[in-house]
């Protein structure tokens, strides 16, 4: 079809689809501008991906030195932290060690006791929640933070400073 003068399209099934397609590009760019104003208001924040990934290093760290430290389990077994280690490589798969962290703060596991035993804070996952030093320490909430700490307080002379 060639062109049509406006006056032989008015009243057709042309003209009303036309006016459809006009009021969906209306609420299409009112939705977009929508969105483009969300976007601007959000914070810029970093990705802290490189924070996660240290996080990710210092806690294979962790584990490799309690393997090294070859702690016993109370009824004398060599203590290696499997579990922790499966935890680790999801991580290292794209999970988030943020959450794995959390997950191993929110109840005291038996790995912690054998530490605990062994008066070895340093192997802790605790101990790294609650080092300011660390590039991921404000990425742990409050709470894991405080649960952390609060724990940290059972080795002989867990009020101190270093933690």
């Amino acid at each position: 079809m060639g062109r049509a003068r406006l006056e032989e399209v008015l009243d057709t099934t042309i003209w009303d689809e036309w006016l459809t397609v006009v009021n969906k590009q209306r609420l299409h760019r009112r939705e977009l501008a929508r969105l483009e104003a969300q976007l601007y208001s959000r914070d810029v924040r970093p990705s802290r991906t490189a924070d996660r990934e240290q996080l990710t290093a210092d806690l294979m760290e962790l584990y490799e030195l309690t393997v090294e430290a070859k702690l016993r389990t109370k009824k004398g077994y060599l203590y290696v932290p499997t579990r922790f280690l499966q935890g680790i490589r999801r991580a290292e798969d794209g999970g988030d060690p943020v959450q794995l962290v959390y997950r191993i703060c929110r109840y005291q596991t038996d790995g912690f006791d054998v530490i605990l035993t062994a008066n070895r804070p340093d192997l802790t996952v605790e101990s790294l929640v609650v080092d300011v030093e660390k590039p991921y320490h404000e990425l742990f909430t409050d709470s894991t933070r405080e649960i952390s700490a609060k724990r940290l307080e059972q080795f002989p002379g867990g009020d101190d400073a270093r933690y």
